[in-house]
């Protein structure tokens, strides 16, 4: 019993005693983000991030090496989606366009290359999306629908 009350007092010490971290400040944490340069989700991402984070850097995902995750706390590996859209960002219909022009269309989107990352790669990284599953199936790891 009287351990019980000492960790609960204890517990409250602390809680009273230390500083709370305060919701308008940014967290003292180093991002890059390599994503798809020049577009809408990529000013979307690095805007969201700097307003919550203390240093966050941006480059282009097809271009990312290893080698500049170094200074960096976190890691954040995206690209668009592959699936057309119109000019009105509406999903293009495979049955009105047809199959091949469809096909094109989406291979179009994908990126030109894939950042290769080695076994000894030790910085905390984000897979977003498509783009993390071509990483994750080059290096050969099951984390997808299919």
């Amino acid at each position: 019993m009287r351990i019980r009350i000492w960790v609960a007092l204890s517990c409250l010490s602390l809680a009273l005693t230390s500083s709370p971290a305060r919701a308008d400040e940014p967290i003292p944490l180093k991002i890059l983000y390599a994503g798809h340069p020049g577009t809408p989700r990529e000013r979307d991402f690095v805007e969201f991030l700097k307003a919550h984070f203390t240093r966050v850097e941006s480059m282009s995902y097809e271009e990312f090496k290893e080698s500049d995750a170094q200074g960096r706390d976190v890691v954040i590996l995206d690209w668009t989606s592959s699936y057309p859209v119109d000019k009105d960002g509406n999903d293009v219909d495979m049955q009105k366009v047809g199959v091949e022009a469809w096909s094109k269309m989406m291979y179009a989107l994908r990126p030109r290359t894939i950042p290769q990352l080695s076994e000894s790669y030790d910085r905390p990284t984000i897979l977003v999306g498509e783009a993390g599953g071509y990483i994750l199936n080059r290096m050969r790891l099951k984390l997808d629908w299919r």
